[in-house]
C-alpha cells in the first residue's frame, strides 16, 4: 500500500496553483484523489480516481485545450505490466479482471498525444513489474512498462520516478514520496 501518493498529489496541486510558482488557475485543473472531500485542504475540490473519472479527464484533455495551452498530468499510484501491456491502476481496479478495469498506459499516451495543447507534460510516480500468477508484483518497473511510456516520445515531456528495474520509494520521515 502507498502511504503518501495522495499527499504528493496535494503538494503538486498546491505548487501548480501557487501564483508565484505554477500559476495555474484552479478552475482549469482536475484533481482526483481517494482522500474524502472533508479531509482535503481548503479550496481543493476532488473526485475519486476511478477508471471512469480518469478516462473522462483524459478525454477532456484531448478535446478542450487549444494550441497555446499546457496540459500537465501528474499520476502518483501503482502501475503494472501483464501480458506485454502496461497499465495504470485506478482505485477501482480489479486485478483478476485487469484489462477491463485498469487503464492502458498506451491509451493514456494516445490521449496526451491527441491533445491540441502546445505543451504536454506527464509526470508519473509509479513503479510495478510483471503480474505473477497470484496477482502480486515485484515492485520494480519492467522494461516493457518503460517502452510503453517512452516509445516515440515527440511533442510531450515525460518524467518518471523510476527506470527499468528500479523501485519508487516513500519516506516516512518526509511523509511523502521520495520523487
Amino acid at each position: 500500500d502507498l502511504k503518501y501518493a495522495a499527499s504528493d498529489a496535494i503538494k503538486i496541486y498546491q505548487l501548480l496553483t501557487n501564483p508565484n510558482i505554477g500559476g495555474f488557475d484552479k478552475h482549469h485543473l482536475y484533481f482526483l484523489t481517494d482522500i474524502p472531500q472533508g479531509k482535503l485542504p481548503p479550496g481543493i475540490q476532488a473526485e475519486q480516481p476511478t477508471r471512469t473519472n480518469i478516462i473522462k479527464k483524459l478525454y477532456s484533455i484531448q478535446t478542450i485545450p487549444a494550441p497555446p495551452d499546457t496540459v500537465f498530468i501528474y499520476f502518483s499510484g501503482h502501475g503494472i505490466q501483464e501480458g506485454g501491456e502496461s497499465y495504470l491502476l485506478p482505485i477501482d481496479t480489479g486485478l483478476e479482471i485487469l484489462k477491463e478495469t485498469a487503464i492502458s498506459l498506451q491509451y493514456v499516451v494516445e490521449k496526451i498525444d491527441e491533445s491540441k495543447a502546445r505543451a504536454k507534460i506527464f509526470i508519473m510516480d509509479a513503479c510495478r513489474s510483471e503480474v505473477k500468477r497470484d496477482k502480486s508484483a515485484s515492485g520494480a518497473m519492467s522494461e516493457e512498462f518503460v517502452r510503453a511510456l517512452f516509445h516515440n516520445v515527440v511533442g510531450r515531456g515525460i518524467l518518471s520516478s523510476t527506470d527499468a528495474g528500479q523501485v519508487s520509494y516513500e519516506s516516512d520521515e518526509l511523509r511523502q514520496g521520495v520523487f
